[in-house]
């Protein structure tokens, strides 16, 4: 097995601006939605807001919260803790232009 070059693999692909050989060995265009999957909502979560949809748990990865957001025709989703209280919120927006 030869290795591209010496590294952490799992921080290479996740990196937006990585290495274009790894961009499209694993999906190119494509590699910015299976990002998502791996990154949790805490990661953008903002403040509460009034009028978001129900909630979701802060864990929970940004492509579930984007799947949500589509079924629900919801542009904002409340995130909830453990014990089910409101900590946060998730945008459309954030989920955009903060994405990792």
């Amino acid at each position: 097995l030869h290795t591209r070059k010496p590294g952490r693999p799992f921080e290479e692909l996740m990196a937006p601006a990585g290495d274009p050989f790894i961009r499209d060995l694993f999906g190119g265009e494509l590699l910015a939605l299976r990002r998502l999957r791996f990154t949790p909502v805490a990661a953008i979560m903002e403040p509460p807001q009034p009028g978001a949809a129900p909630g979701i748990p802060a864990a929970t990865s940004l492509w579930d919260a984007l799947t949500r957001m589509i079924d629900q025709r919801a542009a904002r989703l409340a995130v909830n803790d453990e014990s089910g209280g409101v900590i946060g919120s998730v945008s459309l927006r954030a989920l955009v232009e903060r994405h990792p």
